[in-house]
């Protein structure tokens, strides 16, 4: 379409499809003409995204423009917005006994902490030079004192599974269940680090990831216990295991810093999973086998109708609380 040297005047729209206003467009004018009206040299229309107040995810929507405006001549431009999790706060190093942050070890994200969920704190100067790994004790329970430090919620010792100067790994106490927020301090060399109050959940599921990252290749085995991947899809219609964190409250009750064996504990909340969009029938929901308690265990069947590919997106929902985004499986 030509105009030749004459204004035209064009209608702008944008829509989203999930209805919320992160998209807007305008047409840039000319001081020249009128309002509405854009030479054609040709025209030029500024599109704005706003991302700030979206969770991670992929967004679809779309510039629609008239031409005369409000015309039935129309061409609508579609627009996708990835928006990606912003990265973890990065360990600090320093002589100040400092606590920069408490993420859920699955998603790496912050949020409400339900009992039992695995957790790690970054910092500086709160756990010994040497990194530690954590330890049994006598009662076979994952010790609460490692390499000299100690994590406490509302005064209860913590599980450490691992400390180091920057970074703990830590079990939140199951004793937290039924209070509204939980303050915790870490320990080390006889300073006391507060890490601040947080809100307490009843379920907070956060997938692990092979990048550790929160986002990504989610922690998943295929039938045959190999590491799903992109050069190792699972079939559709077989059985996957998916690792997460965050299940809360279980049955029988779950014991702070023991190891599952044979009696493994579920949760008290509804399971469910999305693989590839659908919603998928469970084979198992709760504590993994033989693991510390905190480390969850899903397995589901990969649905025989969805599309196959190295990204196909999962989702676990505990309850009323949903695991993070961009968290995938390759599927064949």
């Amino acid at each position: 379409m030509s105009t030749a040297d004459l204004p035209l005047s064009i209608g702008v729209a944008s829509s989203t499809t999930d209805g919320a206003s992160w998209l807007t467009a305008q047409p840039v004018l000319s001081p020249v003409y009128t309002s509405g009206q854009v030479p054609m040299t040709p025209a030029t229309i500024d599109v704005f995204a706003g991302a700030s107040q979206l969770p991670p995810g992929t967004y679809s929507g779309a510039v629609t423009i008239s031409a005369p405006a409000n015309s039935s001549n129309v061409a609508a431009v579609p627009v996708t917005l990835t928006v990606a999790a912003a990265p973890p706060p990065q360990p600090q190093s320093g002589t100040l006994p400092l606590v920069t942050a408490v993420l859920n070890a699955g998603s790496q994200a912050t949020s409400g902490i339900s009992p039992g969920e695995l957790l790690t704190i970054f910092g500086q100067n709160i756990g010994p030079a040497t990194p530690v790994g954590f330890t049994l004790g006598a009662d076979g329970r994952v010790t609460t004192v490692l390499g000299g430090a100690q994590v406490m919620f509302d005064g209860i010792a913590a599980p450490l599974l691992y400390a180091s100067s920057t970074q703990l790994n830590v079990i939140a106490p199951y004793e937290i269940a039924g209070s509204a927020a939980t303050s915790i301090s870490a320990l080390f060399n006889g300073t006391t680090t507060l890490a601040g109050a947080y809100p307490v959940v009843a379920s907070s599921p956060g997938i692990f990831t092979l990048g550790s990252g929160g986002s990504g290749q989610g922690a998943v085995l295929n039938q045959d216990g190999s590491l799903n991947s992109a050069s190792n899809p699972a079939p559709r219609g077989s059985i996957i295991q998916i690792y997460f964190t965050g299940q809360g409250v279980t049955n029988p009750t779950g014991i702070t810093g023991e190891i599952t064996g044979a009696d493994p504990k579920q949760p008290i909340l509804p399971v469910a999973v999305t693989i590839g969009g659908a919603n998928e029938t469970l084979d198992y929901a709760g504590s993994a086998p033989d693991s510390v308690s905190g480390l969850c265990q899903i397995n589901a069947t990969v649905p025989t109708n969805i599309s196959v590919g190295d990204q196909v997106p999962i989702f676990i929902t505990v309850g009323s609380y949903r695991s993070q985004n961009n968290v995938s499986l390759s599927v064949r």
